[in-house]
């Protein structure tokens, strides 16, 4: 966000001098354990897995007023603008289930969980520092806020689906009728977890009829 044409060299060069336009390198170790398991003479499909990320130089994003000069007038105005940081260290803890079930020769059914349990272990938020202190140090160093949650993960994820099909006639095609279910846990937007998005829930249908070589379906999303 330094680097947009409208903004002021100064304020490029300070970005440069202090080291908020340099990005870092991210360094993940990550380390999983899981089974891909089938049961019910094979009706019956069950995956685990759980998996811990040791995280450096997570990329955050902040953001930061920087003076922008209208080309058209020559007017200079602070405008808030994007710009990425790197976490000193952070984690995460989860696990993913995967199950899959030909309920009949009809009917098949998933389901999905996801658990991601994430956590800035080493960082300091220069937005949160503007709004708590004048102090110029502060204000360049930025203030802790470690333990927060890591922004834009939700928490819990869930996806669960439903599909029943029978053959068309003797056309050798089949109609199908589909609904899916989308859950996603609140979401923070931002390292300081002071603004987020609330519970994402969504249910998606569809109707139509398909061959080896096509398909066609009606379908109404967020129903």
């Amino acid at each position: 966000g330094f680097f947009d044409a409208p903004v002021t060299a100064e304020d490029t060069n300070e970005a440069i001098a202090n080291g908020r336009a340099v990005i870092k390198e991210e360094k993940a170790w990550t380390y999983e354990l899981g089974a891909k398991t089938q049961w019910l003479d094979r009706r019956l499909t069950a995956n685990v897995a759980v998996y811990y990320i040791d995280w450096t130089n997570q990329a955050v994003n902040e953001v930061q007023n920087v003076d922008w000069t209208c080309a058209d007038t020559g007017l200079e105005n602070s405008i808030p603008n994007n710009f990425i940081r790197n976490a000193g260290e952070s984690r995460v803890t989860g696990t993913e289930i995967e199950l899959a079930l030909a309920a009949t020769d009809n009917l098949f059914l998933t389901l999905n969980y996801g658990l991601q349990d994430t956590k800035l272990e080493s960082y300091n938020s220069l937005v949160l520092a503007t709004l708590v202190s004048d102090d110029p140090d502060v204000l360049a160093s930025g203030v802790s806020v470690s333990g927060n949650e890591a922004p834009r993960v939700p928490k819990h994820t869930v996806t669960a689906s439903a599909m029943y099909r029978r053959p068309l006639g003797g056309l050798g095609s089949d109609w199908f009728l589909r609904g899916d279910y989308v859950y996603n846990s609140k979401t923070w937007l931002e390292a300081e977890n002071a603004a987020y998005v609330g519970d994402l829930n969504l249910l998606n249908s569809r109707i139509g009829v398909e061959r080896d070589s096509w398909s066609a379906a009606f379908y109404v999303d967020n129903l």
